[in-house]
């Protein structure tokens, strides 16, 4: 069928959110634990949307045979996926997912098992999500005009900048942040010394300092929270801190209800 620019925008966005609520229900149930996910701050995860109106464009001819559609479905999200963690690592120096640890993987970015998901997605996605997404849109369209589509671009458009402002803030916040416990480490290394004994002192001690050195804000503790494969070129020390963060956190809370009793 033949997409008007106000579908693809509606599809962008509606895919958007699907992707962001798929990739936030999967992740909190991997981790057990709540996890807010995408790059931007907004509920939606922009790559689903670009991927699958690209898919939808692309495989269009081939929708009517259930193996074109996975054959080109699989090429086509595999090679947008390897090209978008290329565009974030380069553009903004992040690594959001790595499956170096799958069979096959190609510098982590891509993976056999990963593509044949996606291949089986794009078949689901086609044959049973989009002719009821489809009638969404029309009925979106058939209400608000064009109105729906300034909307989606405008708040979309805000919060692209405002995400990328944040993100060249949160590189040079995480280098700092190298910079600090580097000192820091020299400084306890000779301090140490003197309290080898009692070890579990000293990691309290050195988690309590991390949190007197380390004030993210709310947009990089919710990178730090919810992306355990975070990379920064600039921190390559930024799993391990994230980690000693995160039981630090644990730590102060646990105090807390601890003095509250």
């Amino acid at each position: 069928m033949t997409y008007t620019m106000t579908d693809v925008v509606l599809l962008f966005f509606a895919y958007s959110v699907v992707g962001w609520l798929w990739e936030t229900i999967y992740c909190s149930i991997r981790a057990r634990k709540f996890q807010y996910r995408g790059f931007l701050a907004g509920p939606y995860c922009p790559v689903y949307g670009f991927a699958v109106v690209t898919i939808l464009l692309a495989t269009d001819q081939f929708s009517r045979t259930i193996i074109g559609l996975f054959i080109i479905g699989l090429i086509v999200a595999t090679i947008f996926e390897f090209f978008a963690s290329i565009i974030l690592e380069r553009a903004f120096h992040l690594k959001l997912w790595d499956y170096s640890q799958l069979w096959g993987n190609l510098d982590g970015r891509v993976a056999p098992a990963i593509s044949l998901f996606w291949g089986i997605a794009v078949v689901i996605l086609v044959k049973f999500v989009q002719p009821p997404m489809m009638n969404l849109v029309n009925w979106i369209e058939a209400h608000t005009d064009k109105y729906a589509t300034l909307v989606i671009a405008f708040v979309m458009s805000v919060d692209t900048i405002v995400t990328v402002l944040n993100t060249q803030q949160f590189r040079q916040h995480a280098a700092v942040w190298e910079q600090r416990i580097a000192a820091e480490n020299e400084r306890l290394h000779i301090e140490l010394l003197d309290d080898l004994a009692n070890q579990r002192l000293n990691q309290a001690k050195r988690r309590q300092r991390l949190l007197q050195l380390v004030h993210p804000n709310w947009n990089e503790r919710r990178f730090l929270h919810n992306y355990p494969q975070l990379n920064i070129r600039e921190a390559p020390h930024l799993k391990q801190l994230r980690k000693q963060l995160s039981h630090a956190v644990a730590d102060l809370k646990a105090a807390r209800k601890n003095g509250a009793h």
